[in-house]
């Protein structure tokens, strides 16, 4: 399952993508609870295969990346940060000692901190509000269009740059743009 879904990520199919890692999990969870089976303990990749056993650094790895691709495709940044946490709380209890270890904390702080950024931005966008009419900023749109152009402009650093370099040129300098952008 763990590689239907990164086959399914790679192919861009991000909501079959989603339902092959629900699958996995639930599969990993029952690995554990009925096998009492863990892959961490001395075994060979023969007897893996065998008893069909993910360890824990194949369960992490797949962790952080769906932290990926709920944050970055789905655009779910409760789930990323979840997802994220998940592979911390991982790294954190069984793979200290492992050899990328500090690459995986890497890959998991990461993942956290845009996620958080997300969560961030999606809260940050729902408080956003017109307090004066876009008209007024530019009289040449009408009034559907320059809201469009606003709230467009919030989306993105860089849009919002652009806009204030267009006011700029415009003469209305920055004091002229909703939100204290």
């Amino acid at each position: 399952m763990r590689f239907l879904f990164f086959a399914l990520v790679d192919l861009g199919q991000y909501d079959e993508a989603e339902l092959a890692l629900k699958a996995y999990l639930d599969m990993i969870e029952i690995h554990v609870r009925v096998k009492g089976t863990s892959a961490d303990e001395a075994l060979s990749h023969e007897q893996l295969v065998r008893l069909d056993v993910e360890s824990k650094y194949e369960i992490t790895i797949t962790m952080i990346a769906a932290s990926r691709l709920y944050g970055k495709e789905l655009e779910r940044p409760d789930e990323a940060l979840k997802c994220a946490n998940d592979a911390l709380d991982n790294i954190h209890k069984y793979l200290q000692q492992h050899e990328e270890a500090k690459e995986l904390f890497h890959d998991a702080y990461r993942c956290q901190g845009i996620a958080y950024g997300l969560q961030g931005a999606k809260s940050k966008k729902s408080r956003i509000t017109l307090d004066v009419a876009p008209s007024k900023f530019f009289p040449d749109l009408n009034h559907d269009a320059a809201v469009t152009l606003f709230q467009s402009s919030t989306r993105t650093r860089e849009t919002t740059r652009a806009l204030c370099q267009s006011c700029r040129i415009l003469g209305q300098g920055d004091s002229s743009l909703p939100c204290g952008v």
